[in-house]
């Protein structure tokens, strides 16, 4: 990145924002979901095969799925407009397939 084109921002070491969140292992893909149960949560997969949903206001993650599929290398999430709203698609490398995933209302 360089600074002069504006295409970060520096944040000095005594200056750094909150974080969110942490996670234990290795994640991949990034989303927010925008329609359904999960709207405005954070959705990623964890290299050990994990779905997490993370709560920005709160930074409280929760596991949404396991066991679907050895490194998930990406998660989307289908929009309020897009066909199959709310539903979760996760890229498996190692099986070589998508898994969907369709949140259910607590």
């Amino acid at each position: 990145p360089n600074p002069s084109r504006q295409e970060c921002t520096f944040v000095p070491p005594d200056a750094r924002p909150t974080r969110v969140t942490l996670f234990p292992s290795s994640t991949n893909g990034l989303t927010e979901a925008t329609a359904g149960p999960l709207s405005g949560r954070l959705l990623t997969v964890s290299f050990v095969g994990e779905l997490l949903a993370v709560d920005p206001s709160s930074g409280h993650t929760d596991v949404l799925a396991t066991g679907f599929g050895a490194w998930p290398v990406d998660v989307v999430t289908q929009g309020p407009d897009e066909p199959f709203p709310g539903t979760i698609w996760v890229a498996a490398h190692l099986q070589e397939r998508i898994q969907v995933f369709e949140p259910v209302p607590r």
